[in-house]
């Protein structure tokens, strides 16, 4: 399957490979107008192109507040009404040299 460029966004980074959605957010959610700002991102995103399989890395989130976790639930009750689905992952950086 081939993997599309990523989309930079603020704290959000998003690529496709193949069907799935893969969401990268990284960083601190403290802050309700980040918090907001990337689920807006991510809400458009599904928004326009319909149901989604959506993986969402958590990786490198190093803090999240609850009005993230309640972001997550939203987004997990609102992809699941459209027919899609979400799982998330706690998957690490991969550098080149990890894989060798």
């Amino acid at each position: 399957m081939a993997e599309r460029n990523p989309r930079e966004r603020s704290q959000l980074t998003v690529h496709e490979v193949g069907e799935v959605v893969v969401a990268t957010l990284r960083g601190a959610f403290t802050e309700a107008s980040v918090i907001d700002n990337a689920f807006a991102q991510l809400h458009e995103l599904l928004d326009a192109e319909g149901p989604r399989k959506v993986l969402l890395n958590l990786g490198e989130v190093s803090f999240a507040s609850s009005m993230m976790v309640a972001k997550l639930v939203s987004l997990y009750r609102s992809i699941s009404q459209r027919g899609g689905s979400l799982a998330s992952a706690m998957l690490p950086a991969l550098s080149a040299s990890s894989l060798l």
